[in-house]
């Protein structure tokens, strides 16, 4: 799953069907800054050495999904804008690139398309 800014408010809706259809998801959230995340998604957020959210959201933790965030000015998960530094988040999730994966997307109209070409290359 891929989310910027306000797309992020969908995700947990599909997150819970693909993984009640028992799918293995990830999430990739990005957004400007801290403030702009939606806070249930953040809130509580543990931050680990690699400056990954271990825990992210009790309702995604419950669910068993991997969460990685982004923001452009770097106050929360990796700095940069989430087009930028999916080469990071593909190397921390292997399962980016595994045969038969499908990529959800929600946000602005530039990172639905700029992902949609990333994702036809992986």
């Amino acid at each position: 799953l891929l989310a910027g800014g306000i797309g992020a408010a969908t995700m947990p809706f599909l997150a819970r069907e693909l993984r009640n259809q028992g799918s293995e998801v990830v999430l990739l959230l990005g957004a400007k800054s801290r403030e702009l995340l939606p806070v249930n998604l953040i809130d509580g957020v543990v931050i680990d050495s690699e400056g990954e959210p271990s825990l992210c959201c009790e309702f995604f933790s419950e669910l068993g999904v991997k969460v990685s965030i982004s923001t452009d000015d770097g106050s929360v998960g990796r700095p940069g804008l989430l087009s930028a530094t999916r080469g990071d988040h593909r190397a921390r999730h292997k399962e980016l690139s595994q045969p038969g994966s499908v990529v959800y997307t929600c946000g602005p109209e530039v990172l639905r398309a700029k992902m949609a070409q990333v994702a036809e290359r992986w």
